[in-house]
């Protein structure tokens, strides 16, 4: 009661930024948010901090990352329409393309890149694997999807195997 009374609170297009945000399994950052709203990252900042303010999102201030609490991400999740938890799920997946590809770089620079690439991909492996799974359950539903679905385990050829069991890099590949 609680949730749907503040949900009515909010203007529209608050509620469909924090509907939206359902499609983070876990922790995620400012940047990641603008991604899935398809703003630019200086644009995220003021949506983010109105639903701090309203205690509709958590601020981890060790990560220095945000997160929906589990009956939060359950109740927004259920407001969106399909067509808009898909397409949300969609620039959720390309976005964590893109941070497992940087991972990626940063693994390959060699010395503190290591170091550097290993703590974004264990900081973001929850969400790429989200990202993931949502390419492969598209990647029969035509060219588009099936391009996402491929680029995953190309974008982390390095990371992957440090951190993933043989049979999840198999189920990747096998997508």
């Amino acid at each position: 009661t609680a949730l749907a009374l503040s949900y009515e609170l909010l203007s529209e297009e608050l509620r469909l930024r924090w509907c939206q945000l359902a499609v983070f399994p876990d922790t995620f950052d400012q940047e990641a948010a603008a991604a899935v709203w398809e703003v630019e990252s200086d644009a995220a900042e003021p949506i983010l901090a109105e639903l701090e303010r309203n205690s509709l999102l958590e601020w981890e201030e060790a990560d220095e990352r945000y997160r929906l609490h589990d009956l939060v991400r359950s109740f927004v999740g259920k407001q969106l329409e399909e067509s808009e938890r898909r397409a949300a799920r969609e620039r959720h997946a390309r976005h964590y393309l893109k941070v497992l590809a940087l991972a990626d770089y940063l693994y390959l620079k060699g010395g503190e890149g290591v170091i550097q690439g290993l703590k974004v991909f264990d900081l973001e492996w929850r969400n790429i694997q989200a990202g993931q799974a949502f390419a492969a359950a598209e990647a029969a539903q035509g060219d588009d999807g099936a391009r996402l679905c491929n680029s995953y385990p190309d974008a982390g050829a390095f990371c992957l195997p440090l951190r993933q069991a043989p049979e999840e890099q198999i189920s990747w590949l096998e997508a």
